[in-house]
């Protein structure tokens, strides 16, 4: 019986009971209530220490199999004309598919997204799309233009904290990012393994070792922003949606550090991210 847990034995115990003749029930039934009372209180304390235990589980799920998270988006801004508060009460969208993302932010006012292939070696991996209102566009950017696109992170620092927050039954732990002496991001995440595309795809969470659950993104007490994670799902993606839109959308040309030039008139420029820090969501 050594080894065997002590909720096993006491079943098995149970068991034999059933083995015996009638006449040793008469021996044992003197000490029958007690026999069950001190196996109830034990079963008790083993149904206790499970319910009561905060168990952190990793996983590989989000690595082997298609997967989308839906955040819900809290913004507070000075600026209440910036691009950021027009997202406020809106919805971020991340759907994974092995080596491809696509991230939508999407509200009342505006709709943008980004769509990703892994890995960001050739060609174009980046697009982003504007997909609201009647004047659409898209633009494409190169590895190194990428790569300058998301710079501001390279210098992130990373500070693992002790506490811990539980988001859609799942407990999370937290860790502080320091962008810059402006920017910091607060984060809880999941353990898990990664998607590396979606890694590569946001390099801000580079330091996370799972997946993003919450994230507050504040810039020197003027603005911050938080997206809370409101639904995760496992079930398959359809292949189209990782399909950048063309039709009636303008192509522009990315420049960094400069609004790009756009052929059509009254198309609003676009921020890349350096020129108006404060009108980009992060």
């Amino acid at each position: 019986m050594h080894g065997i847990p002590i909720i096993f034995r006491i079943l098995i115990f149970s068991g034999l009971l059933f083995l015996l003749p009638s006449s040793a029930f008469t021996q044992v039934d003197s000490s029958k209530n007690a026999n069950d009372s001190t196996a109830l209180s034990i079963l008790n304390q083993a149904v206790d220490s499970l319910s009561y235990t905060p168990v952190i589980i990793e996983t590989d799920s989000f690595a082997k199999y298609p997967f989308s998270i839906a955040y819900a988006i809290n913004i507070k801004a000075k600026n209440k004309s910036s691009i950021a508060e027009t997202y406020n009460g809106g919805v971020k969208t991340v759907y994974v598919k092995k080596e491809k993302v696509k991230i939508v932010l999407a509200s009342l006012m505006r709709i943008q997204s980004l769509y990703f292939q892994y890995p960001p070696t050739s060609g174009k991996p980046a697009t982003l799309t504007k997909d609201s209102g009647k004047d659409k566009y898209r633009y494409s950017l190169t590895p190194s233009q990428w790569k300058y696109f998301n710079k501001k992170y390279e210098s992130s620092s990373c500070t693992f904290l002790s506490d811990s927050l539980e988001i859609l039954g799942r407990m999370c732990r937290k860790v502080n990012i320091k962008v810059d002496d402006e920017h910091t991001l607060t984060v809880y995440y999941f353990p898990a393994k990664q998607n590396n595309a979606l890694l590569a795809a946001e390099p801000m969470f580079g330091c996370i070792p799972g997946i993003v659950m919450q994230y507050e993104y504040q810039k020197s007490g003027r603005q911050s922003i938080t997206y809370t994670a409101t639904e995760i799902s496992f079930l398959p993606i359809p292949e189209k949606t990782f399909m950048v839109p063309v039709k009636k959308y303008v192509l522009k040309k990315y420049s960094p550090g400069q609004s790009d030039k756009i052929t059509k008139k009254n198309l609003p420029e676009i921020e890349d991210g350096e020129s108006d820090k404060e009108d980009t969501l992060p």
